[in-house]
């Protein structure tokens, strides 16, 4: 290292044979700041080849000092520089205040050169607010360079509110401040209120931060602490500034003077937590804290709303809740659970849904309650939860259909159908054990099954005129399926569905057949004149069915032997005669039928010997004539038998040959589609004739035809067998009426008079059977057994002769008295099948023209 002598002395002192020396001259600013000065003696390169410090007195604006050149190189450069401290020997110690330029200089032998060196204030760049001291940001030692109170030569505030003197301690920290006027400075921050808990929504506090020395004592210097308040609480917890916590804490700052920071937190959200204060340079403070929820204010279904199965059991929760829908617990008063609607659905307190919710109540320490729901009816229910003083809540279940278990038919009764009457349609349907509508999967076939099955087909179009079918497909999904049915016998048919390779149970319903003929029996009792006959089942309409009716009586006064029957209304038929005296048995038959059969009744009182009856319009080949008469009299005799014909297509006549007695009639016009009717009046079946032909009529089917004839007389004497005619069909052009029954004894010296008939054919497919019968003497029945077995339900049983109490006349050889009883009988079937002629009357033989007529309805 090379040698350089430095000397500060005022003026030059002695002389040397050294090479040359140099006196730097330094003239320093008055208003220049600083309590050391630097001399740098600088290398032409820039090198700083040594430094000198030396302390500034107070009074002294001038340094000299003496360079001796030893190992300097003869040329270098000089400048100064400003210093600020307290300690000239340890420039680390030392803050830069400013420098002079740079001078140049030169040893030269024997020689003293001086060198002025300037140094000025800093400049306005480097001092702003021109204090005196350059700025720490350009490396000088002022602190805050916008502020000219504030530098490192002011005088230290000890209240600690702020480092004015740049040293970085304030208040008792700094050593110009003294103890007992000097503030401590903080250094920590501490919670000085204990952990809190509070319910949520709840306005929690004071909460209060303190700022501490190093000593753990509070600290209230007089400036302001900064503090960052965080929390590790539930999100949307929030700090206050007040105990109302309606203004949010911003910017929080413990203020100059005070040692502490309150403040106030409220949360909705229940959990546990810490408050952090912090402070740059501080050492952090941590408090817990709890929210816990707050009071009941509301019921909530938690569980999502269910679709169980008809009949499942479904859990459903619902969970007490604060205003900020938190769980939570505390007295919930009259909690009431209701499904509606209540019908087919009910709550339970088990999982199996077998002990019913009688009294809903939460357990103390849960905010939920469990229950469970069942319902039997597929549908929408809605299940409230309610309390007092809380707000309730309601969730719809949906409830599908359960499992398919069985096969319905709707609807859920029979019908009453006609005879041939094509059915409405027939529902069936799969339904769940509790008959709510569902499907099964994958499809199924369904089998049709009638019992009993004669006479019953079911279809699948509307007007059962199809083929019919035993089978239904009921493809994947659908729910049901429809068919029809019509059955042409009378009476109960249970029909039965099934599901083929299924455990579906099967639907059962009776259907009811009303008969095309219904029949019954009645009883006009001695003692009365008129007598109601119920219908089982009611007609349809009285204007498409007509009245067939067999009285026998065992009296020989017309006045209780004649009966007159008629169908008034819907519901009965009316029968009655003009005295008591006497049983009058009763065999009827009503004919109803779905279409082509039109009927016309009349009640007609006599109005001489011909009471004619007007009707509206008829087609006479389809038409034929009922009647009956009741009438007063002790003999039966001209005034007494009676013939009914069509006169024309508008009026039938009625007549007698006596005038009336007085005399009723119940009269009834059939048209009937299908049918060819032939009519004619015999002449004369002249004395000592026991009957009469009518030959070379137009061919008719003899085997598809009846005979109906009513007849009149003068006879007036106490033989019957010569006023009772029996009519037949003797072939396809010929008919016979006879009289007596082959008794050679009877007395035919009377003639009747005429005979009016009717021939009337029905289509092919109507089974008629006639049968010829006889009763002996002393018996009161005959029979017959039909060649072809008929259905009883259909099939109408009539005699050839009407006039004498419906339509059971024929011919007697009786002469004892005139009993028309003895030749009326009522027609039935036996229990065999067989047809049977019953009378009340078995004095002498009788013979009868009867007729079973199978309709095809």
């Amino acid at each position: 290292m090379k040698r350089v002598a430095l000397a500060l002395s005022l003026v030059l002192v002695g002389c040397s044979q050294d090479p040359g020396a140099i006196q730097a001259v330094i003239q320093i600013d008055p208003q220049l700041p600083a309590s050391c000065i630097a001399l740098d003696v600088v290398s032409n390169d820039g090198t700083v080849l040594h430094s000198r410090l030396i302390a500034r007195r107070a009074d002294r604006n001038e340094l000299r000092i003496a360079i001796f050149r030893g190992d300097l190189p003869q040329e270098l450069q000089l400048r100064a520089r400003a210093l600020w401290g307290a300690n000239c020997q340890d420039e680390k110690a030392l803050s830069f205040n400013g420098r002079s330029r740079s001078y140049e200089a030169r040893f030269d032998p024997e020689q003293i050169h001086t060198i002025p060196i300037e140094l000025l204030r800093p400049s306005l760049s480097e001092d702003a607010d021109q204090d005196g001291f350059i700025s720490d940001q350009s490396g000088g030692p002022d602190c805050d360079d916008d502020r000219t109170p504030r530098n490192p030569s002011a005088q230290e505030v000890c209240d600690g509110s702020e480092d004015l003197n740049c040293n970085g301690n304030r208040g008792c920290d700094d050593a110009t401040c003294s103890p007992t006027a000097c503030a401590w400075m903080p250094t920590s921050l501490a919670f000085t209120s204990p952990p809190r808990q509070a319910r949520a929504g709840q306005c929690s506090g004071p909460f209060v931060v303190q700022r501490n020395d190093s000593k753990n004592d509070p600290a209230a210097p007089q400036l302001a602490t900064p503090v960052a308040l965080e929390n590790t609480l539930p999100a949307g917890t929030t700090l206050h500034a007040d105990s109302d916590c309606t203004r949010p804490l911003s910017s929080p700052s413990i203020a100059p003077g005070s040692s502490t920071l309150s403040f106030y937190v409220r949360g909705t959200r229940p959990g546990a937590g810490e408050l952090t204060a912090t402070s740059s340079g501080f050492q952090p403070a941590t408090l817990g804290h709890t929210l816990i929820p707050g009071l009941v204010s509301k019921l909530v279904f938690t569980s999502p709303p269910r679709t169980p199965k008809a009949g499942e059991c479904a859990p459903i929760t619902v969970e007490r809740r604060d205003e900020f829908d938190n769980p939570t617990s505390g007295t919930v008063q009259a909690l009431t659970l209701t499904p509606v609607p209540s019908a087919q659905a009910a709550l339970y307190q088990d999982a199996s849904c077998a002990t019913p919710l009688t009294s809903p109540t939460f357990s103390a320490q849960d905010s939920a309650l469990t229950f469970y729901f069942r319902a039997t009816r597929a549908d929408s229910f809605e299940v409230s939860a309610s309390a007092l003083e809380v707000t309730g809540d309601k969730q719809k279940q949906t409830v599908k259909p359960g499992e398919p278990k069985k096969l319905v038919l709707g609807p859920t009764t029979g019908q009453t159908l006609l005879a041939g009457e094509c059915s409405s349609s027939v529902t069936v349907g799969i339904r769940d054990e509790f008959d709510n509508v569902t499907s099964i999967p994958g499809g199924t076939t369904l089998t049709l099954n009638a019992q009993p099955a004669e006479g019953f087909g079911f279809y699948t179009d509307t007007q059962c005129a199809g083929a019919t079918t035993s089978t239904l497909n009921l493809p994947d999904g659908v729910t049901d399926t429809g068919f029809r049915f019509k059955g042409r016998t009378g009476g109960t048919v249970e029909i039965t569905v099934s599901a083929s390779a299924s455990t579906l149970a099967q639907a059962k319903q009776s259907e009811t057949v009303v008969p095309a003929v219904r029949r019954g029996e009645c009883l006009l009792k001695n003692g009365d004149t008129s007598v109601d006959c119920a219908l089982p089942i009611p007609l349809r309409n009285r204007d498409q069915a007509f009245l067939i009716f067999q009285a026998s009586t065992s009296n020989n006064t017309p006045g209780s032997a004649f009966v007159r029957c008629a169908l008034p209304d819907n519901n009965k038929i009316t029968c009655d005669r003009d005295s008591n005296q006497g049983n009058a048995f009763i065999q009827w038959q009503v004919v109803e039928l779905l279409r082509g059969l039109r009927v016309q009744h009349r009640l007609v009182t006599c109005t001489g010997l011909t009471t004619s009856v007007n009707i509206t319009t008829v087609q006479p080949e389809k038409t034929f004539v009922l009647f009956s008469v009741a009438q007063a009299g002790t003999t039966v005799d001209s005034n007494d038998v009676v013939m009914a014909q069509l006169a024309n297509n508008t009026r039938v006549d009625i007549t007698n040959q006596g005038g009336c007695a007085p005399t009723r009639y119940a009269l009834q016009v059939v048209e009937l589609d299908g049918l060819s009717v032939t009519r004619g009046v015999t002449a004369s079946m002249n004395a000592n004739k026991s009957s009469v032909d009518v030959s070379g009529l137009a061919t008719a089917d003899s085997n598809h035809s009846v005979l109906l004839s009513s007849l009149n007389t003068l006879v007036a004497n106490t033989e019957i067998c010569n006023r009772m005619v029996r009519g037949e069909i003797v072939n396809d052009t010929q008919l016979r009426f006879s009289r007596s029954a082959g008794n050679t004894s009877c007395d035919l010296g009377n003639a009747i008079s005429s005979i009016v008939w009717e021939r009337i054919t029905f289509p092919s497919h109507v089974l008629v059977q006639t049968s010829t019968l006889t009763a002996n003497g002393g018996s009161n029945n005959a029979t017959a057994t039909l060649p072809t077995v008929v259905d009883p339900t259909r099939t109408l049983l009539l005699s050839s002769s009407q006039g004498f109490s419906g339509q059971g006349g024929g011919e007697s050889g009786h002469r004892g008295d005139d009993i028309i009883g003895v030749a009326t009988g009522r027609l039935r079937f036996t229990p065999d099948g067989r047809l049977e002629i019953l009378r009340d009357n078995s004095s002498d033989a009788a013979k009868w023209t009867s007729y079973a007529v199978q309709l095809e309805p």
